[in-house]
């Protein structure tokens, strides 16, 4: 075979084929490269992750995540701790079912509604742990989306504020409650009041408003101590909740002052007549030694919603004139607002209202009476007597500005203004009867104000260094059962000072022989109503041995009131030195003393 023929020529030339080792490699290389980028882009999102995890196994809420559907993918440490579930009980179970909300459903679908239309919510809300027990949080309830706004389930964040709450509460109650007695205080019983009027008044029903006194409660506080008196004022709230019924609403006002209200089912006049029929009282037992049993008697008055007064002030102001009624008509009762207690309690205002006006202006003047001696003629003391004449009022009795004082906040500035004229009228006095006393009276109202003494002190230092001698202070004997040891402390350095002390309206309260015998006390001042009676045999008879016993203890008596000639010669022969009353001299001005020639000067 030639050369030339096709068999015999050779092929052209092809590339060498690549060795099958090196393809493999390649290939490795490139999954390699992609393992790596997919490993840095794991550790980069772990990395970005890592501080949410950190966060979520950190954080001191509770965190729970849920999906759409509302089944449990995660929760923290927190929330086990709070809620007392444990993340395996947790997770893939439904979260309605093991968070266990305790809202009503009204508010659990409002709570739904916002998170649909806001795509969160935040609020308080109350939720069950594991065991039951409730607890109160401040949650948050956000919508999870991706990137493309799609929702991806839920996130629960919520702060346990149960102490927080629990210490809320407290104060709450503490300020709204009347630490003593556990009553609402005046401020939560207006409030209280309040939607009680309302709600009568939308109703179409009656309301009894009552204002309340425990009778005496001063003297039983200063006599048996103040842990009695707390026990008395424990047991005062007790009783009037009993007495009142379950249905009424009490508060301690102040002091021994408490309020009440109740729905009334009964017709006016029905009512009215059903409480003029309570005698409102209760006993106590005291632990010894020794035991003793304090019969408690409360005065109340009470008005009617709409009957009396259509809103809370009108009614406390008719509850508060029904209320002095009771204790004029003698305490331990109940007495209803009636239209005739109504122009009383306008009398009562009014009189009050010009009262301070005339200490204010200064309008108020003052009346002596002397205190003579029977068998010498010859004038010992006068009493400083105010009186008052108002321009739209005319005259008004003493007996009537004197009690509104004392039931309101005036006693202590008339006390205050009759100290600073008699310091200014004593002069003149002293220099027609160089040895006088002038006598003032003190009611426990104003002793009681811690300015008093004080006040007194200072105002008979600064008028001289022996105005003391000539002055004397007339306490009624009702008021010396009130003497608290503090009080009487202070009553004793007036009279080291050079004051006399004496008892007036004796023979009306209830002093004992060991009080007198305890009180700092020159004089005891017969009442009136005694001196009045001095013909009868048998007031003879007491009257004659309180001289003797007033004479044992070194007491000078005085028997006031004294107006006939047949009274003063009785009183003569029963021994009676020193006397008081129309019969040896009026109350008159200062000019009238003054002026005239004295008598037997003493």
């Amino acid at each position: 075979m030639s050369a030339n023929t096709p068999s015999a020529q050779q092929p052209p030339d092809l590339p060498e084929p690549a060795p099958r080792g090196a393809a493999v490699a390649a290939d490795v290389s490139d999954a390699g490269l992609r393992l790596q980028r997919a490993l840095d882009q794991q550790r980069r999102l772990m990395s970005q992750l890592r501080p949410a995890q950190l966060a979520m196994q950190n954080a001191l809420e509770g965190i729970l995540v849920t999906d759409n559907d509302g089944v449990v993918t995660d929760v923290n440490p927190a929330f086990e701790r709070m809620t007392g579930f444990l993340r395996s009980e947790i997770v893939g179970q439904n979260a309605g079912q093991l968070y266990r909300w305790v809202e009503t459903p009204e508010i659990q679908g409002e709570i739904v509604q916002h998170l649909m239309r806001r795509g969160f919510w935040r609020g308080a809300a109350t939720f069950a742990s594991k065991t039951g027990e409730r607890h109160d949080s401040l949650t948050s309830i956000s919508i999870m989306r991706d990137e493309t706004g799609a929702p991806q389930g839920r996130v629960v964040v919520f702060a346990d504020i149960t102490e927080l709450r629990q210490t809320q509460r407290l104060l709450e109650k503490t300020a709204t409650t009347d630490r003593l007695t556990g009553l609402p205080n005046a401020l939560k019983f207006d409030q209280l009041l309040e939607q009680a009027l309302q709600t009568a008044a939308h109703q179409g029903h009656r309301l009894a408003v009552f204002f309340v006194d425990v009778d005496h409660f001063k003297s039983i506080n200063d006599t048996l101590g103040h842990h009695v008196g707390d026990e008395v004022l424990r047991e005062a709230a007790r009783t009037m909740g009993d007495w009142l019924g379950e249905q009424a609403v009490l508060c301690r006002r102040s002091g021994d002052e408490f309020l009440a209200f109740h729905p009334v089912t009964q017709s006016a006049s029905e009512y009215r007549a059903l409480v003029r029929t309570f005698t409102p009282e209760s006993q106590i037992d005291l632990a010894g030694p020794p035991a003793t049993r304090i019969t408690l008697q409360f005065s109340a008055g009470v008005a009617l919603f709409p009957d009396d007064a259509q809103d809370q002030e009108s009614l406390f102001r008719a509850a508060d004139g029904a209320l002095y009624a009771a204790k004029a008509r003698g305490r331990r009762c109940v007495e209803p607002f009636t239209p005739s207690i109504g122009a009383q309690t306008a009398r009562r205002m009014l009189v009050e209202r010009r009262l301070a006006l005339a200490l204010k202006e200064g309008s108020l003047r003052l009346a002596y009476q002397p205190q003579v001696d029977i068998h010498t003629q010859d004038i010992l003391a006068f009493e400083a007597l105010c009186r008052w004449h108002d321009e739209e009022l005319g005259e008004v009795s003493p007996a009537e500005f004197v009690a509104v004082a004392l039931d309101g906040t005036l006693a202590p500035p008339l006390g205050r203004f009759v100290l600073a004229q008699v310091l200014r009228d004593l002069p003149a006095l002293r220099a027609q009867w160089p040895h006088i006393r002038v006598a003032l009276n003190a009611s426990i109202q104003e002793m009681s104000h811690p300015d008093y003494f004080r006040h007194m002190t200072a105002s008979i230092l600064q008028a001289g260094p022996d105005t003391a001698q000539h002055l004397e202070i007339e306490v009624t004997e009702d008021a010396l059962g009130q003497i608290t040891p503090a009080l009487q402390s202070q009553l004793q350095a007036l009279r080291d000072l050079g004051c006399q002390v004496s008892m007036d309206d004796f023979g009306t309260g209830h002093s004992s022989l060991s009080r007198l015998h305890q009180l700092p006390l020159d004089k005891i001042k017969i009442d009136q109503s005694f001196v009045r009676q001095a013909q009868d045999a048998r007031v003879q008879s007491i009257l004659k041995a309180v001289i003797d016993m007033c004479s044992a203890l070194g007491h000078e008596v005085i028997f006031e009131g004294v107006e006939t000639e047949a009274t003063l010669e009785r009183l003569v022969a029963l021994g009676a030195r020193v006397v008081q009353g129309y019969i040896v001299g009026r109350p008159e001005p200062l000019s009238h003393w003054v002026n005239e020639p004295p008598k037997n000067r003493a």
